[in-house]
């Protein structure tokens, strides 16, 4: 028996193809929102923080002047919101200004707000409760009280002012000023005492003289009775300070003593400056180095310097050539040079400050060689 085969062919076809992609339009579009998205956050920060805040004060400023403080504004965008405690019609006035106010806007200062409205209360009027009705105490004797009496000298005037008990006592204590009149010392009195309305103790005539009396011991100053306490702050010259202060520090036989200052600061202040009158501590050119043709007016500062008490600021100044801060660290190194000069001349070294102000100080003004070599200088300040 004779098998037949049969054969089949199976034959396949197969098409590669890209999957389908997005064109380059969608994605552009998200990188521009990307972009656009930071810039239209910044343009309503600046609206909100910056154009609404001006127009605020603008309208805030516009309202004050016209004694409308109390009315309160709040801005959001282009609208407006007036509010308060007032009248009507002061209400109408306030949202009348603010219409009219100029801010800043992205087309320049223009008009600002586009919608103004106003929400204000009528203030609601409180009625006084009426005053007890009181039977009026009988009137007692015032009380005697103390005189206040202030005696200044100052640039050779005698001032008095104050209270006394009665008019003899007033024309005692004038005659007692005039007979201080001393020139140049004391020049010329002021008078401006007044008679007290009510008693005056006598007590207090006697601090009143003696205010007078121990003023006019001092080159200036003020000596005061005040409620029954005696004070006194006296400048006067170093050879007088001591007897100066022995006499206004005597004890008192009324009221008390009160707080005793007896300077010379003022004294040795204007002997420093008549010492550098036309004369300056020399330094090498943008040093502090000290100049050896210095070491004779600083053994003259020197004797002032021991005869003064108290603490002696030495202080540097310079020209505006150059910058403001090397000026400054400039001042300061000069002024320490002359503080070791005189501590090695035998002054303590816990007396003496160095202070720099550089250019801040200028004793001349403008740019001239003249008026920079006045600002080059050493000064001396003494304070107790």
């Amino acid at each position: 028996m004779k098998t037949t085969y049969e054969t089949h062919t199976v034959v396949r076809y197969f098409r590669r193809t890209d999957e389908p992609t997005m064109g380059f339009f969608p994605w552009g579009l998200i990188g521009l929102l990307l972009i656009l998205l930071p810039l239209i956050l910044c343009f309503f920060w600046f609206a909100k923080s910056n154009i609404e805040a001006n127009v605020k004060q603008e309208i805030q400023e516009e309202l004050a002047l016209n004694k409308l403080e109390w009315v309160k504004v709040d801005v959001n965008g282009q609208g407006v919101k007036l509010s308060g405690e007032g009248a009507a019609s002061e209400g109408e006035r306030a949202i009348s200004l603010a219409k009219k106010v100029k801010g800043a806007t992205w087309l320049g200062s223009l008009t600002a707000p586009i919608r103004v409205r106003g929400d204000f209360n009528e203030p609601v009027a409180v009625a006084k409760p009426k005053a007890p009705v009181t039977t009026p105490k009988p009137a007692s004797a015032p009380k005697s009280v103390w005189g206040d009496v202030v005696s200044t000298l100052e640039n050779s005037v005698l001032t008095v002012r104050g209270t006394v008990g009665s008019k003899p006592e007033k024309n005692a204590l004038l005659k007692r000023t005039k007979e201080k009149i001393n020139p140049p010392r004391i020049t010329k009195v002021v008078d401006e005492l007044t008679i007290s309305s009510v008693p005056i103790l006598k007590d207090s005539n006697v601090l009143a003289k003696r205010t007078i009396d121990t003023i006019t011991l001092c080159d200036s100053g003020q000596a005061r009775s005040t409620n029954g306490v005696y004070s006194i702050n006296c400048q006067t010259q170093l050879e007088a300070a001591k007897s100066v202060k022995a006499s206004v520090s005597k004890p008192i036989n009324v009221g008390e003593l009160g707080r005793i200052v007896v300077s010379t600061s003022a004294a040795c202040n204007a002997s420093f400056a008549k010492t550098l009158e036309g004369k300056t501590i020399n330094f090498a050119i943008g040093s502090a180095q000290l100049k050896a043709s210095s070491a004779s007016l600083i053994d003259e500062i020197l004797k002032i310097a021991k005869a003064c008490p108290g603490t002696v600021r030495v202080e540097g100044h310079t020209d505006d050539t150059g910058s403001l801060e090397t000026n400054m660290a400039l001042s300061h190194a000069r002024a320490e040079s002359v503080v070791n000069a005189l501590v090695q001349r035998g002054v303590q070294k816990s007396r003496l400050v160095a202070k720099g102000f550089g250019p801040t100080q200028p004793r001349a003004q403008g740019t001239s060689r003249d008026a920079r070599a006045l600002n080059r200088r050493i000064e001396f300040k003494v304070s107790e």
